[in-house]
Formats: structure tokens, C-alpha cells, sequence
């Protein structure tokens, strides 16, 4: 309640809750009961802070092996209990992860709710796996929140991704979103640096109207 009180204080929009890290005691993530307890639980607060998307990171310690069909299987049973609180909420429960566009449509799809997306961050897959070009066609309406970073840089320098191309992907397949900076400060002027990465992501992405 004091969350959403200083919020709306201060007329900021709540775009999304982070689960971050989930513990050493409910490790491993998808074969722990606990993890869905802990998702149950995000569920609710992300209802009472007014937000509709919970960020679930599976990549760390919680990354999940798309090779080990019993992970798979278990973590795709947990989402669908889970789901089920998700809808009847009206949140949306987005997986942040290393993971395959292929492989993220693998998951959603045997889930089987509207309710669990992807937070796509192209950064990630860069990273990790491959070139991200062309995995938001494939995606489509899954991706439910984008993060954008550049890594120890400002959005604006060269890095190892085309900004414009991929905000042209993101127009194409009509997302219209947020798009979520998380970005540190290379300057070491917190605010000065955020303001830049802000107006970068202004001139370069289609912001909603």
C-alpha cells in the first residue's frame, strides 16, 4: 500500500514487478514447490501495486535447461497452476531468459495461457546465443515488456546491437508497450546518464501515444 500511495504521490506508473533473485531454498527453480508459492504471492503484490506484468527471470541461477525434458515438464506444470491466479488478476507473469525465440514458444505454447509471456531482452540473446534479428517476428504478441541495456555504455554508443533495427522489429509486430531501461551508469552521474539513456530510447523507439 505505501508502494502504490508514493506512486501516485509522485505520478509514477508501476510498469512492471521484478521477482528477481528467488533464493537459495527454492532452488532449483523449476522443480522447487516453493518457486510457485513465490509466484502466487508476486501475483497478488503485482494486483495491489496496480501493475498488470511480473518480470520472472529464468536465466542464472534459475536458468532453465531446455534440454532436460523433466525440467521442462515440471516448470510447464508449475506455469499452469500458476496461470490460473495470473488470470483471474489480470496479471501477466513474462519470462526473462537465455533462451531461443523457438525454444520460449515452446513453453508458452504447452502452458497454454495468455497470461505468461516473454520479456524479451535482445541483449540477452546477443549475448548468450545469437543475433536477436528476426526473433520478434517469430514471437509476436508473447513478448508482454521489452528491457533495453548496452551494456557498460551509454544507449547511445556503438555496442554489439543495431538499436534502430531492432526497434523497427519491435513497430512491425505491433508492440507498443513499455520499453524498460536497465542500465547502470558509466559516468558515474546516475541521473545524468539515465536522462540520456531516456532521450536515446525516445528519438529511436515508437513510444506509445
Amino acid at each position: 500500500v505505501a508502494f502504490k500511495r508514493a506512486a501516485l504521490e509522485h505520478g509514477i506508473q508501476i510498469c512492471s514487478l521484478a521477482i528477481g533473485n528467488p533464493g537459495a531454498s527454492r532452488l532449483p527453480f523449476h522443480t522447487n514447490p516453493a518457486s510457485a508459492v513465490l509466484l502466487v504471492e508476486a501475483v497478488e503484490v503485482a494486483r495491489n501495486l496496480g501493475t498488470t506484468n511480473i518480470l520472472l527471470p529464468i536465466l542464472g541461477n534459475s536458468h532453465i535447461d531446455m534440454t532436460s525434458q523433466t525440467q521442462v515438464d515440471t516448470f510447464v506444470a508449475m506455469m499452469k497452476e500458476v496461470a490460473r491466479y495470473a488470470e483471474k488478476a489480470g496479471v501477466v507473469i513474462a519470462l526473462e531468459d537465455w533462451i531461443s525465440a523457438e525454444d520460449n514458444l515452446r513453453l508458452i505454447d504447452a502452458i497454454g495461457s495468455e497470461f505468461v509471456g516473454v520479456y524479451y531482452d535482445a541483449r540477452n540473446i546477443k549475448a548468450r546465443l545469437h543475433d536477436p534479428y528476426g526473433e520478434p517476428a517469430k514471437l509476436g504478441s508473447r513478448i508482454d515488456q521489452i528491457h533495453v541495456k548496452n551494456g557498460q555504455t551509454l544507449m547511445r554508443e556503438p555496442e554489439l546491437l543495431d538499436w534502430p533495427r531492432l526497434a523497427q522489429e519491435y513497430v512491425d509486430i505491433g508492440y507498443r508497450g513499455w520499453y524498460v531501461l536497465e542500465t547502470g551508469s558509466p559516468t558515474g552521474d546516475f541521473a545524468a546518464d539515465t536522462r540520456a539513456n531516456i532521450d536515446y530510447v525516445r528519438r529511436t523507439f515508437r513510444m506509445p501515444a
